[in-house]
């Protein structure tokens, strides 16, 4: 990759000339550079170039020449020139003021990666330090982040041992070249293909050796700047980023089988990528061209033999999409490359990735020979030419028996012969494939004889009158024909076919069919008799029960039929055969339903339908319906219970079963009537009634209990109670059954006037006293024992809540203290949070948000009662003590931005500011700011300030950074 990138890189350093379209010059304002933004190239002394050189961009010298030993294209040459001065004087300015900046951080040594803010490397700084050849710049997402490099020496990248490397300086996260600036005091060089970016600034001699692509600038101070074969580009300069992917289709590759390539290339921009050329350079020895679909442009071969895509344009983002399609000529690995050919109008920052490959590993499959020619030969001799199966890179040997002349020449890559025949043999064929394996295959030739006696398939046991039977002759020779011939059987359409269509009748014949050769020889015929089959006769009748009951099981069985293979058997649909009883025998069993009706059955022969049936009448008595026990299901001890059971048509019998304690005091109604006492002792049980009918009985059960006198209630509750409060009372044993009426203390009252039930919802008074209820049902009623509440009145808060936030002791807030209270409630709305002081009378509060405002309110708890609560208005910015320092302000009258306002300041009046220009002299100083400089007399531009701030407990902060004024 290493080989291709550096081929591709010089392929593309020469295909520049002069007439380049040039790119677009930066606004000569720029913040830091000045009017030096414009340059690529700038030299106090010399610019010398060697080679082919690319600069786009101006190219400036102050007091030196430009030395030009090669083939230098530049977009503009300032030499010795005012504008190249002002620009050296500017940038000389930038570099003053981007060496004096505080680090953010200091390195003994050269790292990987960078994140916005300033780097000092102490000493000299060796590229090579960077592990894999890769520097990288992180934006952390923010496309104005800047990055500033200082190096207190020299800055060099060598060659190591070995020959070509590539350092690489790449950026990331919104991270942009135009952002990195290396602040170099020493000088520096730099070799190899090194795609670097960035704004070198460096006091000394700047060389860019052969192969150094630069996006960026070079400024020298006080030194040279040595160009050789590079190329330059303005940051702004836009780009593309064409990038090339091919894929093989998945599957087996083997010699002979065709393959699909599948070739993406992408544009990520962000410049429109222009005639977009790629180069198909396939192996000519391992794949054959077949065929090329371009989903845009066109591919074709050029005269010079190659082929080639022309994608024409792409813009930012476009992806264009090709699928070509060879022929596998050899075994191995194959690899097919394409490239994207270079394009001075396509500048590309990345150009390792401008081509691809896909190898595929090819192997032999076994070809499954035959060989193809006429076999069967009506005289001899006979010239014949035979072909065997095509193994791409195939060796042919052919074998031939006495008899079988070889008349072609001798060609071992030839998969075809020519013979004469003189007499039967067998042709035998190996080839010898590409990857060493041998296969084999041989043929037959015979010379017309007699011909064989067909086979005839097809049915020839079949029903009476059936109708288009279809047979069919096999072991006809190639190119015979044949004739059918029907006796008591009837053909239907041709009989001059491999396969006819016969009607047969009631009594059946034969069918015969005879072959002739294609040599007219005429063979012996074959012949075959088709018999019919009648159907069975009727069953003569069925024996079983022809009167039963519903539901009871029943076997049916009919006489034997001669001929019969099976039986078919009918019933009433609510009639069902017992479950694992085979339904096609002479016998079935079956479970009675409902309907009576008959039953019937009939003899099935073999595949032509079934005899006449015969059927039997069966008289079906219903079995007893269901009983339903009604009455009541519980008593009193010591008293009657009388349950019943409707009349059932047929019933022979009323069974009763009454459980244990219960007495039978009498029948009525024919036993459908049953009157039984509760004893002493009784628990509760069932009983259990029996209709008994010819077809069996109906059973029902019915639960009864006795009702016993109810259990004393016990009340559950607060037995404290605040005055006028809601309380809720229960009954902790409560039974099913039970009504539960309250009675409450003088003054209290039920809510919603409801005073019964296992629970009540009560209104407390001003006073305690006793809540009591009391148990009934239908045999007796008890008391609960009384429970005891006492009632006390709640606490009250005086006075408001006081507000006592401000910035060096955060939100806080306090209530007077409340005689008797226990703790106390605090409340902040969403977005606050109380860190301290919950449950007491002070609380400190954070807020998530510095202009956050809402209510916080407070309880006080007495016991089992609390207070009214009380609240006041909550305001975070009272706490917030975050300078914000403005980077504009524009003092042009409009009352607006007209003075530079430091948000919070007022919070911290002893404060001092003072600003300086960008020589750093200072133009202003004030103790006590208050928000008042307006840059009077001043010029629009770019401003530095340092205010130093005295906040809580006396600590003194100091704040840096700049603004720009604009009028």
């Amino acid at each position: 990759m290493i080989r291709f990138l550096l081929l591709t890189f010089l392929m593309l350093i020469g295909s520049f000339t002069v007439s380049l379209a040039q790119g677009p010059i930066p606004d000569a304002n720029d913040e830091i550079l000045g009017k030096a933004s414009m340059f690529a190239v700038l030299s106090s002394n010399n610019v010398t170039n060697t080679g082919a050189t690319v600069v786009i961009g101006n190219l400036g010298t102050g007091t030196g020449n430009l030395i030009d030993n090669g083939q230098l294209s530049v977009t503009e040459k300032e030499i010795q020139t005012t504008t190249a001065k002002v620009a050296l004087s500017d940038a000389t300015a930038a570099y003053a003021e981007l060496s004096a900046r505080t680090p953010n951080r200091t390195l003994t040594s050269f790292p990987n990666s960078f994140e916005p803010g300033v780097h000092v490397i102490n000493g000299n700084a060796n590229l090579n330090e960077a592990l894999n050849g890769s520097i990288e710049f992180n934006g952390k997402g923010n496309p104005d982040a800047k990055f500033f490099v200082i190096v207190k020496g020299n800055m060099t990248y060598t060659l190591p041992p070995g020959g070509i490397t590539s350092l690489r300086v790449a950026n990331t996260n919104g991270a942009e070249a135009k952002n990195i600036y290396w602040i170099v005091e020493g000088s520096v060089s730099l070799a190899g293909i090194s795609l670097f970016q960035g704004n070198i600034i460096a006091q000394k001699d700047i060389t860019l050796r052969q192969r150094v692509y630069l996006t960026g600038r070079t400024f020298s101070l006080t030194g040279n700047v040595n160009l050789n074969g590079n190329l330059v580009f303005l940051p702004s300069v836009i780009l593309t980023d064409l990038s090339i992917k091919k894929v093989a289709e998945e599957g087996e590759y083997t010699v002979g089988a065709n393959i699909k390539y599948t070739i993406t290339v992408t544009n990520s921009g962000p410049g429109t990528a222009e005639n977009v050329i790629v180069q198909e350079n396939f192996p000519r020895s391992g794949l054959a061209f077949i065929s090329a679909e371009p989903g845009k442009g066109v591919f074709k071969e050029d005269t010079d033999g190659q082929y080639r895509w022309y994608v024409g344009n792409m813009e930012n983002d476009e992806t264009a999409v090709l699928i070509v399609t060879f022929k596998l000529l050899a075994n191995g690995t194959v690899e097919n490359q394409v490239i994207i050919e270079p394009n001075p109008n396509n500048p590309d920052p990345n150009p390792d990735d401008n081509t691809d490959t896909d190898p595929v590993p090819v192997t032999c499959k076994d070809p499954g020979l035959t060989i193809s020619g006429e076999t069967d030969l009506c005289a001899i001799p006979n010239e014949v030419v035979y072909t065997v199966t095509e193994v791409v890179g195939g060796k042919y040997t052919f074998t031939l028996p006495d008899g079988i002349e070889r008349i072609s020449a001798v060609d071992e890559t030839s998969n075809a012969i020519r013979v004469r025949v003189t007499k039967p043999g067998e042709i035998k064929v190996s080839v010898l494939d590409q990857c060493g394996q041998t296969y084999e295959t041989t043929q037959a030739i015979t010379v017309a004889g007699v011909p064989v006696t067909p086979t005839i398939e097809g049915d020839f046991e079949v029903c009476a009158d059936s109708n288009n039977l279809t047979y069919r002759a096999t072991g006809v020779a190639e190119g015979a024909s044949l004739r059918w011939i029907a006796t008591g059987v009837t053909i239907v359409g041709p009989d001059n076919q491999n396969s006819v269509v016969v009607n047969v009748g009631k009594t059946g014949g034969t069918l015969s069919v005879q072959i002739t050769s294609k040599c007219s020889i005429v063979g012996l015929p074959k012949v075959e008799q088709i018999q019919v089959i009648q159907a069975p006769a009727a069953p003569a009748n069925i024996s079983g029960l022809a009167e039963v009951c519903e539901g009871s099981e029943q076997t049916y069985t009919a006489s034997a039929v001669t001929g019969a293979l099976s039986y078919t058997w009918g019933f009433p649909n609510d009639w069902e055969v017992v479950p694992g009883t085979p339904e096609d025998e002479q016998t079935i069993r079956v479970i009675v339903g409902a309907t009576a009706g008959n039953i019937s059955v009939k003899a099935i022969g073999r595949d032509c339908g079934p005899g006449a049936p015969v059927s039997k009448n069966i008289i079906v008595n219903s079995k007893p319906p269901t009983v339903n026990i009604k009455g009541g299901g519980s008593a009193c001890v010591g008293g009657r219970l009388t349950v019943s059971v409707a009349p059932v048509d047929g019933a022979t019998d009323y069974i009763w079963t009454i459980p244990a304690g219960w007495s039978l005091v009498s029948y009525g109604d024919n036993r459908q009537i049953l009157t039984i006492k509760a004893n002493d002792d009784v628990v509760s049980g069932q009983i259990t009634v029996k209709v008994v009918t010819a077809c069996g009985f109906s059973e029902d059960i019915f639960e009864i209990h006795p009702l016993p006198n109810p259990n004393v209630p016990i009340i559950s509750g607060n037995t404290e109670a605040c005055e006028n409060s809601q309380l809720i009372y229960m009954i902790s044993n409560p039974e099913e059954g039970i009504n539960y009426v309250w009675t409450l203390p003088d003054g209290w009252s039920f809510a919603s006037n409801v005073n019964r039930g296992t629970s009540v919802n009560v209104n407390a008074g001003t006073s305690g006293g006793a809540i009591s209820v009391k148990a009934i049902n239908q045999c007796n009623s008890i008391d609960s024992q009384p429970l005891q509440v006492n009632v006390a009145a709640p606490p009250v808060i005086l006075g408001q809540i006081k507000d006592n936030s401000n910035v060096c002791d955060g939100l806080t807030y306090s209530i007077e203290p409340v005689q008797g209270a226990s703790g106390y409630t605090w409340n902040v709305p969403a977005g606050f949070t109380i860190t301290s002081g919950q449950g007491t009378n002070s609380i400190s509060v954070t807020a998530a948000d510095p202009t956050a405002r809402g209510t916080v309110s407070v309880v006080a708890i007495e016991g089992a009662c609390s207070s009214l609560p009380v609240s006041a208005e909550m305001d975070a910015s009272l706490a917030d003590g975050n300078l914000n320092f403005p980077k504009a302000f524009s003092p042009n009258g409009d009352g607006r931005n007209d003075t530079w306002e430091i948000k919070n300041l007022e919070k911290f009046p002893n404060n001092e500011v003072t600003i300086f220009n960008r020589w750093g002299s200072e133009i202003y100083k004030k103790k006590g700011y208050q928000n008042d400089w307006a840059g009077k007399g001043l010029e629009q531009g770019t401003y530095f300030y340092k205010v130093r701030v005295t906040v809580c407990d006396g600590v003194v902060k100091e704040f840096t950074g700049y603004t720009t004024l604009f009028r």
